[in-house]
């Protein structure tokens, strides 16, 4: 892509993003956003604690090429 622009949910306003790295093998895009507006419609993500071999996760996000939001468990 030569153009970004991300959106919150239930947010119809578009912001310029910037590609910063890209992970081809596991489907994954940083970008970064400029715009202080964006960052005042969001707060941060907590981190817990990493997960222990064996332990139960789910995974949420968008898969490739989806516009719907999707969960996967698994361990």
């Amino acid at each position: 892509a030569t153009f970004l622009e991300v959106e919150l949910a239930n947010d119809s306003v578009k912001y310029p993003a910037k590609l910063k790295a890209v992970g081809h093998e596991c489907d994954l895009a940083m970008l970064e956003v400029e715009d202080p507006a964006f960052w005042e419609k969001t707060a941060a993500l907590k981190m817990g604690e990493t997960p222990r071999q064996m332990q139960k996760v789910a995974v949420h996000g968008f898969p490739i090429g989806g516009e719907g939001y999707c969960v996967t468990t698994g361990k």
